[in-house]
């Protein structure tokens, strides 16, 4: 692996570009140590502001339908989209080798006859499961309750119609499409969930001016409830921002 092409950092702002490459990665949906740590690496040469106006870029990208691997077989996940650009941008960087130099394959010897002949069979692949066949699961599932101490929904995108009642807001954001799921997982065949939105007006009043620009989008965490009225959901907001108000917080100077 290449030695780091940049001069140390100062210890504040090595912590708060850390930090900040740390958020990065959750948003990407990155939680391997590799992927995060190439990301602290175009974080440290790109720079913070780099980094997330190549965030922007990733989004629109996924936003317009996401974009597909070089022979064509499958959509790039999210951090698959942000690491192509971030190629794309570095290509002649000194720090190119540094952020995408892979380990060389070492060279196995050839297994011996008898090695061979001791070696078990490839296990056979065994046939998806199908979406259509989970209610004999279900009902297996349910014979013992578990429980949760917390649930927390996350909604990225733009709001439907706003109508304001007392002290809260409700606006639709039915969910558009299934992301790309790990793979094993059952695909289920209805893409669209319809979601309702409960947000504070305070919550709201905070965002309302942002999200008027067309091109930035509602970032909401709330809980999420069964909701018999539309067959969907309904989210009650606990925290409510857009893509920009929140890139505008991360690259703040810090509090004096």
């Amino acid at each position: 692996m290449p030695k780091s092409p940049h001069p140390p950092l100062e210890p504040e702002v090595y912590r708060q570009m850390r930090a900040a490459a740390a958020d990065l990665a959750d948003h990407l949906g990155e939680q391997e140590s590799g992927a995060r740590y190439r990301i602290w690496q175009i974080m440290r040469t790109m720079g913070e502001e780099g980094a997330l106006a190549l965030l922007q870029e990733a989004q629109e990208i996924e936003a317009a339908g996401g974009q597909l691997i070089g022979n064509g077989s499958r959509r790039r996940t999210f951090g698959g989209i942000y690491f192509h650009l971030a190629r794309e941008r570095l290509t002649r960087d000194p720090a190119y080798d540094w952020i995408f130099a892979q380990p060389q394959p070492t060279k196995k010897k050839p297994p011996s006859d008898a090695a061979a002949q001791s070696a078990p069979a490839p296990p056979v692949p065994t046939a998806p499961f199908l979406w259509t066949e989970r209610q004999a699961l279900i009902d297996a599932a349910l014979q013992q309750n578990g429980g949760s101490t917390t649930m927390k929904v996350t909604l990225v995108g733009r709001p439907g119609a706003i109508v304001e009642k007392d002290q809260f807001v409700m606006t639709s954001m039915p969910t558009q499409k299934i992301p790309e799921l790990p793979r094993g997982l059952p695909i289920p065949e209805q893409t669209q969930t319809q979601v309702l939105v409960y947000i504070a007006l305070k919550q709201w009043r905070k965002v309302a001016e942002a999200i008027q620009q067309p091109d930035d989008v509602l970032i909401i965490e709330g809980f999420g409830i069964y909701e018999p009225a539309i067959k969907g959901m309904a989210v009650l907001a606990t925290t409510t921002t857009t893509k920009r108000l929140q890139q505008a917080k991360k690259l703040a100077p810090p509090a004096v």
